[in-house]
């Protein structure tokens, strides 16, 4: 596989992007993760969140057909070629402008692929951010790998860009940015 982009550059636009999105955080943080908040709602204070939530998971009965379809063609992956799920992946490259795209069945069996494809492996290092869920730098572990992790940005939960470029060495292999 050609990959002209190489990990500095990518770092580097991954920063870049960073930086971008942490500079339209304008806002200031949620009153939830705010130290002067004065007690919790559960306390008598005032709620951060005022509403209901979403039910999960969502359910539509108009996709029931095409659940039961897939589920009974045993094709629940695109290895065998065709199907739905070749159909999505079709679909979402295309959206994505990519020029093509693999459906995972989990997080945690995307960052597998993805550190794969990137050639990930023993002695090799991967920034992230220490404020994730487990797979993140369970997934660098289980390749032989070492997270670094950078320093997160108060105001947006994030990575901080500024605290990248210094953990950088030869080893560094990827960087994984998280959402929050």
């Amino acid at each position: 596989m050609r990959n002209d982009l190489t990990r500095r550059g990518f770092v580097r636009t991954a920063a870049a992007g960073s930086a971008t999105l942490a500079g339209l955080a304008v806002q200031p943080a949620p009153m939830g993760f705010a130290a002067e908040a004065d007690k919790p709602a559960l306390l008598g204070g005032t709620p951060v969140h005022k509403g209901g939530w979403p039910s999960w998971p969502q359910w539509d009965e108009l996709w029931e057909p095409q659940i039961v379809e897939a589920l009974r063609s045993g094709q629940w992956s695109s290895a065998g070629g065709g199907g739905q799920v070749a159909d999505f992946e079709a679909a979402w490259a295309k959206l994505l402008g990519a020029k093509r795209c693999v459906a995972t069945a989990s997080g945690s069996t995307a960052l597998i692929t993805a550190m794969h494809v990137m050639d990930v492996g023993p002695g090799d290092e991967v920034i992230t951010s220490p404020f994730t869920f487990i797979a993140t730098y369970n997934t660098i572990l289980s390749l032989g790998a070492l997270p670094v992790f950078a320093d997160t940005n108060p105001a947006t939960l994030t990575m901080d860009p500024a605290s990248i470029e210094n953990r950088l060495t030869e080893r560094t292999r990827a960087l994984v940015p998280v959402h929050i």
